[in-house]
This record gives structure tokens, sequence and C-alpha cells, in this order.
């Protein structure tokens, strides 16, 4: 430690000696620094500032040093300020200082002890002491004891903080543990080896959301006197990742620090850690072309159902990182676009790969199951671009327009599609084939008839449902001739039959409607299933 010792005000000579102007002889004027003492090593600097004095004037001012780190000054008569200006090697500074008074009583003392002693601590919190005047060499021990000045130093502390990021996207990761070893062998004061080279000394925590993570333990720091070529301790330590966060590879590169003392409370030395982590890409199409499809809400689920990512398809494919090897997954489709029929899920999983020697290497495959069966490895497929593609059919709605006597197409009727807000969503004119609806998107509607072909009733609203779904769904829309139509006999309506997937929210019973001789409509629901080469085609296409 090295302390300075300041003059509190001017100090004179002791023998009263005055100038030619007649004014007393300074030894010291106030601010001066009087001596600069370093504990432990032996030396000291006593200044001495006034022209014409011979140094015999100074004979009496001494510095003693002891082995312990305690110094013993002797001073003129005055009040000094004393306060640490370089802490000890390894310890961290402090702004404790004091504030002596030494007076004089007698002649006959030829060293006294001060008389006064006031300790400011580092909050600046004062507290004076007084005491008597006593003779150096009569002091006793308890009283000697009373009037040393203790600075009081911690001991610098090291810390080791390690930041995981994902090589990629620079996300914080959370669950790594590190091994802190040493990479030198470090020995105690007295020289005896606590450590060998390479020996772990601690294993860290999880890092947490943020990524970091910190060894909070007491390394011993670069020795003042180290070298290459001495057992003083080396200050230099190694940290490897003992395990990677979930779904990320491991980083065995060692990450190496060195401490050496700044006089700080905290040394803290930091560390970026990357890690390379699982990935698969996710593309949303439609059932045919290469174009991505936006729009879709999707899932990834684990084995118990558990949403592990979400997003919202765009005009590109998802790279999703961070999944588990070996762990099977669900990709989900849980809100289709409009027009659009929800996709089949697909079950995938991540494997890591091997070089030809067997090595693990810090990349994945990609495969997917092609079979219900998915715990037989047989029945998974690799894909070859690691990208899972999921694709969406249109929905699509085939409308007839029927004699409710003949069944056959009746044109002329001039039909409307409204949506549940009355919004018209299609508008046309029944002709000999039905009509034929693509992407209408997933909800309820209503059919109406605006005016019926000459010589029909007007047939009465269907209420029906688009589902999400990709096969044809089929509406039929009966009219029944005008019964007082000449040549026209009244033919009782026949009871209708549902024969398709479109359901009805407003279906309505036919019996009082043959007995009332009123209009009659109802709706046939028919269900065709495409076969897996058939496209969505023209309205030709479809009658055929």
């Amino acid at each position: 430690m090295v302390s300075s010792i300041t003059a509190n005000e001017d100090i004179y000579t002791q023998d009263r000696q005055t100038d030619t102007d007649g004014n007393r002889t300074l030894w010291y004027a106030k601010g001066d620094v009087v001596a600069v003492v370093t504990t432990g090593d032996g030396t000291s600097d006593i200044a001495v500032f006034r022209p014409g004095r011979t140094q015999a004037t100074y004979d009496f001012l001494s510095v003693i040093h002891d082995k312990v780190g305690e110094v013993t000054v002797t001073l003129p008569l005055g009040g000094y300020h004393i306060e640490e200006t370089k802490p000890p090697y390894g310890y961290t500074g402090t702004t404790q200082s004091y504030d002596v008074t030494f007076e004089w009583n007698e002649q006959t003392v030829s060293v006294i002890m001060a008389k006064a002693i006031t300790s400011t601590d580092e909050n600046g919190n004062a507290v004076t002491s007084e005491f008597e005047i006593v003779n150096a060499e009569d002091a006793t021990a308890e009283f000697t004891e009373q009037q040393v000045l203790k600075f009081r130093n911690e001991r610098e502390k090291a810390q080791v903080k390690v930041v995981k990021l994902d090589e990629k996207t620079g996300a914080a990761l959370a669950g790594a543990v590190f091994n802190l070893y040493t990479q030198d062998d470090i020995y105690n004061a007295d020289g005896d080896r606590l450590f060998r080279a390479g020996d772990l000394l601690a294993t860290s925590a999880p890092t947490g959301a943020d990524g970091t993570v910190v060894f909070d333990c007491d390394l011993p720091m670069q020795d003042v006197c180290y070298d290459e070529t001495d057992n003083q301790n080396s200050g230099q330590y190694i940290i490897r990742e003992l395990r990677a966060p979930t779904g990320y590879f491991l980083n065995d590169e060692p990450m190496e620090f060195t401490f050496t003392y700044t006089g700080a409370k905290v040394q803290v030395l930091e560390s970026v850690c990357k890690n390379e982590g699982t990935s698969v890409f996710v593309s949303k199409r439609q059932l045919t072309g290469d174009e991505e499809l936006p729009g879709a809400t999707l899932t990834i689920q684990d084995e118990d159902g558990t949403v592990v990512r979400q997003w919202v398809s765009g005009d590109k494919p998802v790279e999703i990182r961070g999944l588990e090897l070996d762990k099977v997954y669900t990709l989900v489709e849980t809100i289709v676009p409009n027009g659009f029929a929800k996709a089949e899920s697909i079950r995938f999983k991540l494997v890591q790969r091997q070089d030809e020697n067997g090595d693990m290497l810090p990349e994945n495959d990609v495969y997917v199951c092609t079979d219900k069966d998915w715990l037989i490895f047989d029945h998974w497929t690799l894909l070859e671009d690691g990208t899972v593609v999921m694709r969406d059919d249109i929905t699509s709605v085939q409308i007839s327009k029927q004699d409710i006597t003949t069944k056959e197409e009746l044109p002329g009727a001039h039909l409307t599609i409204k949506d549940t807000e009355g919004n018209v969503v299609e508008d046309w004119v029944s002709t000999d084939v039905p009509w034929y609806i693509e992407k209408l998107p997933a909800g309820k509607y209503t059919l109406i008839e605006v005016s019926a072909p000459d010589g029909y009733e007007v047939a009465e609203n269907i209420e029906f449902e688009i589902k999400p779904t990709g096969e044809i769904q089929t509406l039929v829309m009966y009219d029944e001739r005008q019964p007082d139509e000449p040549g026209q006999p009244e033919q009782p309506a026949p009871t209708p039959q549902p024969t398709g997937s479109v359901p009805q929210t407003g279906d309505r019973s036919l019996l009082p409607v043959m007995v009332g001789g009123a209009a009659a409509a109802f709706i046939g629901l028919a269900l065709y299933k495409k076969h897996e080469n058939e496209e969505s085609g023209t309205q030709e296409e479809q009658e055929e």
C-alpha cells in the first residue's frame, strides 16, 4: 500500500528561526506532501522543500518498516492528513483517511504521541478521538495500538461471465452449462500447490433467459512476480461448454481468461459463446406449383400436443431453429387462408448427421413420416433439401339448379350467394350445366334465387356452410312448376334425399309444403372425392 502524508497547515521549524524579513522558517507549507510511504517493501520518500536547510535539519524525520506492513513515521509538530494513494497489489483501494494533530507540552519530551486523531470512513463519516500528550517512550502497548492508523483493503474478486447466443440469429439461449478449468498450477501464499493444470474448479448453473451465467468463485489472479519460469500464479483459466442449450449443437471451443489485478472491487471478464442450432425449413404452398401461400396459421406441436412454435405463413419459407434432435414433432395448420382447404398434419423429426467416420457433425437431417405407424424407422423418409412442404388444396362447390320433377338442369334462374353479412359473393344465371365456384372461403352462406325461369316458382333460400376441405362440395336447388300453368298437371314434390357434404342450417320439412301446394325447394348434398391426379378445371371438365 502506498500512503501519502500531507501538511494540514503551515509547519514551521521548532527553533523559531526567522528569515531576513522576520518571517518564521517553514518546513512545510499547507498542502505540501511530507512523505510518501510504501508498506511492506521498506521504501519511503520524505520531501525536503526549503532551500538553505541542511540535511541534518531533517535527520529526526524517520520511517521505520516492520515485516508485516506496519510503518512508523516521525514528523515535526503540526497537523497532517494521511490517505491511501495506491492499494496493495491484489487489493482494492479505499477512501478511508485520517487527520492527525501533534502538540508540544514540555521541553523534556523527545517524541510525543498524537494529541488528536480524526478518522473518516469511505462514506464520509468522521469520528475524532482526543488523547493526552504522551512521550512515545512511555506509551503503553494499549495506548500505542489506539493510535495506529489502520487502512482496510478488500481483496479484488474475479468473475467470469459467459453469454450464450444463437450463431445465426444472435438470440440469447437458455440452458447452457459450462466447466471452469485451471490452465496452470495454482499455489497459495506459502508456495504450496493447490490445483494442477487442467483441474476442474467449478461447474456453472445453466444460462438464464438472457443467455448469461456468471462464475462467481474466488479465483487467484496473476501474481505480481509472475513470469513463465517460476511457480507463481498465472491467473489464466479455461472455460468449456459442458452442455449445449436444447436444440443446439455443442460448442467445444475453449474460452481462455487471464486475470491481472486492476484495483477494482470486482473484475469481470466476459466471453460470448455462440452455438449452431438445429434447423428445419417449413414451406406453405398451394396444391400445385412452388409459390408460397401466405396467410396460413401454422403450429409445431410436440408429442404431448404442446405448441412449441407458431407463425403465419408469408411469401417465403420459414426457418425453425432449436428443435430437439430425435424428437417427433407435428406440423399442424390451425387457420387456413381464405378459399383454401386445411391440409393434413405432417409428422417430422431431426437427426444429427455423422461424417464418414461416424463422428457427429453440427448439422442435422430432416425426416418426415410416410406412414401412420410412425414408430417404425423404415417409415421415415429423408428430405433432401431439409424443407417440410405443406400444401393446401382449394375449396370448390358445385351448385345445380334442377327441375324438381325431372331432376334435369334448369337454365334461366337468376341465382346469388350472400355471406353472413349480406354481401354478394357470387351471382349468375343457371345454364344446362351446374355452376362451379373455386376458393370460396370456408364459412356460412345463403343461396338465393332472385328470379325463376318462366313457368317456375321461386325457390326458398338455402343456408349452407363451406367446409375447409379439398373435396368438391355439392348443392342442389330445385324449382317447382307453377301449378296453374296450362298443360302441366300439378305433381307432388318428392321427399328430399341429402346426397353430399355441405351442411344446411335452414333446412325445412317438405310435408307442409306438399300439403299446402306452395313452391318447394330442397338441397341435395352430394360428395364427390377428387382423385389424386384430378385438378380443378373448367365447367366443361366438371360436366364430363
